[in-house]
């Protein structure tokens, strides 16, 4: 509907999309671009999607309605300055064997040492809502609500400044839902400064996935470090009956570490509250004050807790100890 390349200053407002085979709005190129207060729906490809060097932008009050989504819902690739709020992502019907379906991705467009290429920086994802799809044909684990990752570089070259607050990612049945919340994967490039806090998250991870956790983080190797996370206040659900290790409501996977608890999360209904992976830490520091509520384990599972110097295993006030 909209192609936006090489002009800055755009707004894109009061506008109603239905049915395209494309893209909504396709930017790149382009210095303060403002996409508000639109409804899109009904197309088979990436509503929103900021291909690179897309700078000083908002996405806000959209509503995004779609019945064949192939990809994601909003796509930023190589973004900087970046508001994304009180967006309202519904009605997905992934009828597409196979197909990955994400509400909000951020990531990195290539390995180019350009700045239309590079990663990912000032980006914040606040106070959005979005609803689990429906039709789930793909049984393997991939309908994911909120991806942050750093793809493509070969190389440490952290993404950077990352804040994902105050959503609801919901998931209302077996037949409507999210199998991951909120998801970063430093791979090889990684992120440094992350903060996901007072979200609400409901998921039903009923098999293996790509990151793993109600809320996870995870790389593939060193110089995918995910370097600095504050986390706190989220609640967090696992609405199907836990029976599996990779039901955990906080991940904390290989490559994580300097991660804060800014203040208790409530984790329900998970195998594992909060599991450790080989490989994060050794500074995972102040895990401990969770409110934790009929997980099959509410402590911290850490493959060798002897790596991670001190910090307390336990909830205070969890219900069921």
């Amino acid at each position: 509907a909209f192609y936006v390349q090489d002009v800055d200053n755009v707004m894109i407002e009061g506008n109603e999309v239905n049915t395209l085979a494309g893209a909504c709005v396709f930017a790149r190129d382009v210095s303060g671009i403002r996409v508000t207060n639109n409804r899109w729906q009904n197309n088979n490809w990436y509503m929103v999607n900021f291909a690179s060097d897309v700078k000083h932008f908002n996405i806000s009050n959209n509503e995004f309605i779609s019945e064949t989504t192939d990809g994601a819902v909003i796509r930023l690739q190589s973004v900087v300055n970046v508001l994304v709020q009180n967006n309202k992502i519904s009605g997905i019907d992934n009828t597409a064997s196979g197909a990955e379906i994400t509400g909000i991705v951020v990531t990195t467009r290539g390995t180019s040492s350009s700045n239309k290429n590079s990663p990912s920086e000032n980006v914040r994802i606040i106070g959005n809502y979005l609803e689990g799809p429906s039709n789930i044909s793909n049984t393997t684990g991939r309908q994911r609500a909120i991806v942050v990752n750093n793809l493509w570089w070969p190389a440490r070259q952290p993404s950077n400044n990352i804040e994902v607050s105050g959503n609801i990612i919901n998931s209302a049945s077996g037949t409507l839902f999210w199998d991951e919340g909120i998801g970063f994967h430093g791979y090889d490039g990684g992120f440094k400064n992350v903060i996901v806090e007072n979200n609400f998250v409901k998921v039903e991870m009923n098999t293996s996935v790509a990151i793993g956790g109600a809320i996870g983080f995870i790389a593939s190797t060193a110089d995918g470090l995910i370097d600095g996370v504050l986390i706190g206040g989220n609640y967090l659900e696992e609405i199907a009956a836990p029976v599996a290790s990779y039901q955990n409501g906080i991940q904390i996977g290989a490559y994580t570490d300097n991660v804060i608890n800014s203040k208790p999360n409530t984790i329900d209904n998970f195998f594992y509250g909060v599991r450790t992976f080989t490989n994060s830490g050794p500074t995972l520091v102040s895990l401990d004050d969770q409110n934790f509520q009929t997980n099959t384990t509410d402590t911290v599972f850490g493959v060798d807790l002897s790596t991670y110097g001190s910090f307390l295993l336990a909830s205070s006030d969890a219900a069921d100890p």
